[in-house]
């Protein structure tokens, strides 16, 4: 099964993620916006960070999902190589957590601006 698929737009990045469960789905979607920016499959995944987010739905789950990989690109220079470990829990407040496998940025990544965060 593919992981994700890259989508045709003129000014963003769009992407579909697929996955046999929702974590898997969202595994792929970090990897996949990950994607846009660097090759993740060409990362040696030598540094780990834990990661854990809370949303009110299955939407701004993802949202901050994805944002945590913004976020240790930014304030870290990590580039994701793989997901592993996540687990959302199906309450009222949903929550997921899981491990980042990836390194340091390397000089053929995409540039950024450092963002702050609250």
């Amino acid at each position: 099964m593919e992981k994700y698929r890259i989508l045709p737009h003129t000014a963003d990045g769009k992407f579909q993620a697929y996955g046999a469960t929702l974590e898997e789905a969202f595994g792929n979607a970090a990897l996949a916006m990950s994607s846009l920016m660097w090759d993740w499959s060409k990362v040696e995944p030598r540094v780990r960070h834990f990661v854990h987010v809370r949303g009110i739905d299955r939407e701004q789950l993802l949202v901050k999902f994805l944002g945590e990989t913004i976020y240790l690109f930014e304030t870290k220079q990590f580039l994701l190589a793989k997901v592993d470990g996540l687990r959302i829990r199906p309450e009222f407040e949903a929550s997921a957590s899981r491990r980042y496998w990836g390194a340091t940025r390397c000089p053929t990544a995409t540039s950024s601006s450092a963002t702050s965060r609250p």
